[in-house]
C-alpha cells in the first residue's frame, strides 16, 4: 500500500502536496489560453469569457455571439450567459458565489444565482466619462480603477454605494492590488498602485507614497490573510508571467503558461509542468491549477496532519487510535462530514472543498451552492447531517432544538424526519424524537411502532399526538389488509383523519390505491393529476400519452370547469406546474384573457396574482406593460416591489415612475435614496429639499461632482434651504 505521505514536497521547512481532483475538465477544441479564466472560492463556479485582446478561431458549432459561460471545476457546464452589454473590465466572485461583471462605461451586474438572474447598478463617479479600466475583487466587494487614476469602491453588493476613494498621483499605473477591508486598520479597502518607481497605499481619506525607488513592479499580490504582500519587477519582456497568486499564507505560484513555480521569499523551490496553459485560481487554504486536461489543487500540508504521520510503524499511529476510541463521537461527526465532501466532489456535482474551506463556508451556504446547481438531492442529505448533529451536541432544551430544526426545514420537500427522530431516540431524547415525528410526511417512513409502544409502556402520562397518529395509521391499514377495498373505503370514508392517512402514505408508494380511493370520493381533479405525475415519469412517449388522455377524460368528466382548455395548455408544456407557476408562464407568453379567467376560476387573491404578474412582467422584460400599470391608482401590493424589481431588472428611468406612487407610504427622505439607486440626482435634491435634508444635498453635490453642470444644479435647488 502506497504511503499518505507519498505525494509530500518538501517547500522550505513546510511540506505541500497536489491533488488530482478531474480530469478531461475541458472540451479539447476550447482554447483556454484565449480566455480570461476566473474562479470562486470555496471549490465554486468557473467563469470563462473571451478575451477581447486576442484573436479567436471558431470551430464546429461553436457561436461567434459573445458569452460568460459558467462552469464547475469539474468541466460541467452550468449556464451560457449571452452577452451583448459592451466591453468586460472587470469579471469576479463573491463569497456567495454570486458573480459580478463590470463594463467600460461603470455599469455593475450582480448575477445572484447560476441560471441567469442578476441586480444592476452604475458605479457613477465618473466612471461613465472616464471609463473603467480594470477591477480587483474580494469577498463582499470590488475596487475599480479608472483612466484617469481615480479609484471607486464598492464595499457591499447587497446594498451597492459606489464611493470614489482618495486621488492618487497621475502617472502610469504598472501594477495594482487591494487589501480588503477585514485586515485594514481602517475598516475599509486600501488599493495598492504601483506607479512610477514607487507604490501609493490609497483609501478612503488620504493616497500616502511609500517611498519606494526600486519600481516599476510588474506584479503586486496581498496574501490571503492580508499580512504579506509578493512585489515583483521583472526587468526583461521573457519574464512576464501569466499569472500570480498566493497559495495559502506561506508561498506563491507563479505560471508561465504551461509551467509553474512555487516560491517562497525569493527561492523557487518547486516546478510543475503541464500539457498547455495553466490559469491559477487562489483560494484561502491553497490554489487551483486549472487547464484543458486536468483540475489539481496545490496546498500546504495541515499542520494536524503533518504532525500525524501516518507512516508505517508511526509510533504515534497506536497513541492516534487510541485517542479515536477515546473521542468516538467527535470521529463519527468527522466521517459524516468527510461522506458529505465526498458527495459533493464527485464530478456531476463538482465542489471539490477541503475540509478547512467547509468549516469557514459553513453548511448552510454549501446548501445554497447546492440549490442554485439545482442539486437537490445533495442538498437534502446535508440538511438532515446538519439536524441529526444538531440533537446529538445541542445543550439546548428538547422544545428549542425542536423549533429550530422545523423552522430550517421547514417547505423543503424531500427532508426525512424520521432520520433525524432516530438521531434523537439513540441519543435518549425520546420526547423529541415524538416531537419530530409530528413532521414526518410519510407515515409508513415514520419510526417502528415498536419503539413507540416500548416508550409508552414505560411511562403512565398521556401518550402524545404522533404517537396517537401512528396508532391510527396501524389500525387503518390492518383494516385495508382484512378487508375489500369497497368496505374499507366505506368504512373510512366518513372518517376524515383515516383518508388523510391513507392518501398520505398512497401518495409516497401506491399510486393505484390513491386512483381508487379519489374515484370512489368523486375526486376528478385529483385523480387526473396522478395520471399527469405517471406520464411525466414515463420513458416512452406512447405510454406518457395514454397516461395524459386518462387524465384529460377524468376533467372532462369534472363539474369544474378550470381546466376546459387542458390540451392547449399541454402543447405549451403547462404539465407539471402549480396554478401559481402556470399564471406565471400564461403573463410571460401573453395570454392576457387566460390569466384573468385563472384568477376568477381559482379564486387567485388579488395581492397573490399582482405579485405574479408583476414578477412575470419583470422576468419578460415588458416595459410597456408595466409603464401602463403605472397609471393605475391602486395596487394591492403596494408600489415599492415594482420600484425594486424594476430596478434589479436594470431599467432605472422606469422604476423613477413608481417612486412618486409609493411616496405615501414612504419614510421621510427614503425617496431620496431611491431617485439615487436611479443615478437621478436631480429629482433626489428636490425631495432632499422637500424634507429639509440638508446633509444629503452634500452628498449629492458631491458625488455628482462640485462645479459639475449636474452638481450647479442641485446647489440651485438647494439654495432656498440654505438662508
Amino acid at each position: 500500500m502506497e504511503s499518505p505521505t507519498a505525494d509530500w514536497e518538501k517547500v522550505g521547512d513546510k511540506f505541500y502536496r497536489k491533488i488530482q481532483l478531474y480530469t478531461e475538465v475541458f472540451d479539447k477544441d476550447l482554447e483556454l489560453e484565449n480566455y480570461i479564466v476566473t474562479g470562486c472560492s470555496y471549490g465554486g463556479a468557473i467563469a470563462l469569457y473571451r478575451d477581447e485582446s486576442k484573436l479567436h478561431s471558431l470551430q464546429g458549432s461553436q457561436s461567434s455571439k459573445a458569452s460568460i459561460d459558467l462552469y464547475s471545476c469539474a468541466g460541467k457546464l452550468i449556464r451560457r450567459l449571452n452577452w451583448d452589454k459592451g466591453s468586460i473590465k472587470g469579471l469576479g466572485w463573491s463569497d456567495d458565489e454570486q458573480l459580478i461583471i463590470v463594463t467600460a462605461d461603470g455599469t455593475v451586474r450582480c448575477y445572484y444565482d447560476l441560471q441567469g438572474d442578476f441586480t444592476q447598478f452604475s458605479l457613477g463617479n465618473g466612471a461613465e466619462e472616464y471609463g473603467v479600466i480594470a477591477c480587483r475583487f474580494y469577498g463582499s466587494g470590488f475596487a475599480a480603477l479608472l483612466s484617469n487614476n481615480h479609484l471607486i469602491s464598492v464595499p457591499r453588493y447587497e446594498e451597492p454605494r459606489p464611493t470614489r476613494l482618495a486621488t492618487p498621483p497621475e502617472g502610469d499605473v504598472h501594477s495594482w492590488t487591494i487589501i480588503p477591508p477585514a485586515y485594514t486598520l481602517s475598516r475599509s479597502v486600501e488599493v495598492l498602485l504601483s506607479i512610477s518607481q514607487t507604490i501609493y497605499v490609497v483609501d478612503a481619506a488620504e493616497s500616502e507614497d511609500r517611498q519606494l525607488d526600486i519600481g516599476p513592479f510588474t506584479h503586486l499580490s496581498v496574501s490571503p490573510n492580508g499580512k504579506l504582500c509578493r512585489i515583483v519587477h521583472w526587468r526583461r519582456q521573457s519574464d512576464t508571467t501569466t499569472g500570480l497568486q498566493w497559495c495559502g499564507n506561506d508561498a506563491v505560484v507563479i505560471a508561465w503558461d504551461d509551467e509553474v513555480h512555487v516560491n517562497r521569499g525569493q527561492t523557487t523551490l518547486r516546478k510543475y509542468f503541464y500539457d498547455g496553459r495553466v490559469h491559477l485560481i487562489a483560494d484561502h487554504d491553497g490554489i487551483r491549477l486549472i487547464t484543458n486536461d486536468i483540475c489539481d489543487f496545490l496546498q500546504k500540508v495541515p499542520e494536524v496532519t503533518d504532525e500525524v504521520q501516518l507512516e508505517n510503524q508511526s509510533p504515534k499511529a497506536d497513541d492516534n487510535i487510541q485517542l479515536i476510541r477515546q473521542i468516538c463521537d467527535d470521529f463519527v461527526d468527522m466521517c459524516e462530514s468527510l461522506r458529505v465532501l465526498n458527495a459533493v466532489r464527485f464530478y456531476e456535482i463538482g465542489l471539490p472543498l477541503s475540509y478547512d474551506q467547509f468549516v469557514r463556508l459553513t453548511p448552510e451556504k454549501l446548501v445554497r451552492r447546492l440549490i442554485n446547481r439545482r442539486e437537490y438531492l445533495s442538498f437534502h442529505r446535508i440538511y438532515v447531517h446538519w439536524a441529526s448533529q444538531k440533537v446529538r451536541v445541542s445543550s439546548e432544551d428538547e422544545d428549542t432544538i425542536c423549533r429550530m430544526i422545523v423552522e430550517k426545514l421547514a417547505g423543503k420537500r424531500g427532508i426525512s424526519f424520521e432520520e433525524i427522530a432516530r438521531a434523537a431516540y439513540d441519543e435518549g431524547r425520546g420526547r423529541l424524537a415524538t416531537e419530530l415525528l409530528n413532521h414526518e410526511p410519510r407515515a409508513g417512513k415514520q419510526v417502528p411502532l415498536s419503539l413507540i409502544w416500548k416508550k409508552m409502556k414505560s411511562r403512565s402520562i398521556k401518550p402524545s399526538r404522533a404517537e396517537i397518529q401512528i396508532l391510527c395509521f396501524f389500525v387503518v391499514l390492518h383494516l385495508k389488509k382484512k378487508l375489500q377495498l369497497s368496505a374499507f373505503f366505506r368504512v373510512i370514508n366518513s372518517r376524515p383523519t383515516a383518508t388523510a392517512l391513507i392518501e398520505a402514505s398512497a401518495q409516497a408508494d401506491d399510486s393505484e390505491l390513491l386512483k381508487d380511493l379519489y374515484y370512489q370520493d368523486d375526486r376528478r381533479i385529483d385523480g387526473a393529476n396522478v395520471f399527469i405525475r405517471e406520464a411525466l415519469k414515463q420513458n416512452e412517449s406512447r405510454s406518457a400519452s395514454d397516461k395524459l388522455s386518462l387524465a384529460v377524460k377524468l376533467l372532462s368528466d369534472s363539474k369544474e370547469t378550470a381546466f376546459e382548455s387542458f390540451k392547449d395548455q399541454l402543447t405549451e408544456d403547462f404539465t407539471g406546474l402549480s396554478v401559481n407557476e402556470t399564471i406565471f408562464k400564461l403573463v410571460r407568453l401573453g395570454y392576457t384573457s387566460r390569466v384573468k379567467k385563472m384568477q376568477s376560476e381559482f379564486k387567485i387573491p388579488d395581492k397573490t396574482f399582482w405579485w405574479i404578474r408583476l414578477r412575470a412582467l419583470v422576468a419578460k422584460r415588458d416595459w410597456n406593460e408595466l409603464e401602463e400599470l403605472s397609471k393605475t391608482r391602486k395596487s394591492p401590493i403596494g408600489w415599492e416591489p415594482f420600484f425594486n424589481l424594476i430596478l434589479a431588472a436594470g431599467n432605472p428611468k422606469l422604476a423613477a415612475l413608481f417612486i412618486p406612487k409609493a411616496a405615501p407610504s414612504l419614510k421621510p427622505g427614503e425617496a431620496i435614496s431611491m431617485y439615487e439607486k436611479c443615478g437621478m440626482r436631480i429629482k433626489a435634491a428636490e425631495e432632499a429639499v422637500k424634507v429639509k435634508d440638508i446633509e444629503s444635498l452634500d452628498r449629492l453635490r458631491q458625488a455628482a461632482g462640485i462645479g459639475s453642470v449636474e452638481g450647479r444644479e442641485i446647489e440651485r435647488i438647494g439654495a432656498g434651504l440654505r438662508r
